[in-house]
């Protein structure tokens, strides 16, 4: 099973009478590309808020490469980048080949700088013949291409993007989609992407999931080869489900996707769904209703 870089339990946020997030839970691995999808006002932006540490929660824990953000705030954060939906420079006057080095320098990034990395970074996105411009000269769209590229020459694992389309043209947002997935792919980054887009996130994303009213619904898959081992998704309803997932932790099986409600989505083999059935029947737990989860065909969304 492949690393989990980000793990969020349980994460509850209120202001004043006005609750945010109700106890969302999710997880992100090496690899993979998750997208969170909502209206404006419905918690994107507070949940965006916590998982960069410029907010505290008032409930739950948010864990990055292993180091829990509260207990560990400057380790857990080494291990991610936040892009927000527009950019901010530390060298706003300076070319961008000047910010890329000056922002890994401050990261305290180990080794030479990766210049032809970088380069070939750029000419996938098209901004390699930008990188000589005053980065407060460049377009939003290549302002946000040029964080995107910082953020990989700091060396960070887990990319967390704000609305990473916003600004772009069908062309950017083609050759983003594109460069995304393959990073996933090959340098098996991971990305959480922020977004309003149905139709975007699913083109790029391995699992989407809604949140609305500060509550996170169910996680879609939309790729099957993202799967490690035999495991497959199924949503459990079970009372309690805090207890479920207990069971889960407890004995190593399965990886849970997504906690919401009285609902689970995990991914499990048949063996340790009848490890898990067992567990469950002699702890009392009251297992509603298990359902497999449907893979959405990617024809569907051209």
């Amino acid at each position: 099973m492949k690393e989990r870089l980000l793990s969020v339990q349980n994460l509850t946020k209120q202001r004043g009478s006005q609750l945010l997030l109700r106890r969302v839970s999710f997880e992100c691995r090496r690899g993979e590309v998750v997208g969170i999808l909502g209206p404006q006002g419905e918690g994107k932006q507070a949940l965006f808020s916590l998982l960069s540490g410029a907010s505290f929660p008032d409930e739950g824990s948010i864990t990055l490469g292993g180091w829990d953000l509260a207990a560990r705030p400057e380790e857990a954060r080494s291990e991610a980048a936040f892009l927000p939906e527009h950019p901010v420079f530390f060298l706003p006057g300076e070319a961008g080949w000047e910010e890329l080095e000056f922002s890994r320098r401050l990261r305290g990034t180990e080794g030479p700088f990766p210049h032809g990395q970088v380069l070939e970074w750029a000419g996938k996105l098209g901004l390699a013949e930008k990188l000589d411009q005053r980065c407060d000269r460049l377009s939003l769209a290549e302002q946000k291409q040029l964080a995107l590229i910082r953020a990989l020459a700091e060396g960070v694992r887990l990319l967390v993007c704000e609305e990473p389309n916003a600004g772009y043209g069908p062309a950017e947002i083609r050759r983003t989609r594109e460069f995304i997935r393959a990073c996933a792919r090959h340098e098996e980054r991971a990305f959480l992407l922020f977004g309003h887009s149905a139709a975007e996130a699913e083109a790029v994303c391995d699992r989407i999931a809604v949140l609305t009213d500060g509550r996170l619904g169910g996680f879609r898959m939309l790729r099957e080869e993202f799967l490690p081992e035999e495991r497959r998704p199924y949503r459990i309803s079970a009372f309690p489900i805090e207890a479920a997932r207990a069971c889960l932790a407890e004995a190593g099986l399965g990886q849970v996707l997504a906690l919401y409600g009285e609902c689970m989505e995990v991914l499990l083999t048949a063996e340790e769904w009848g490890g898990l059935n067992r567990m469950m029947a002699e702890r009392g737990i009251h297992l509603h209703r298990v359902e497999p989860l449907r893979f959405q065909d990617e024809d569907d969304f051209e």
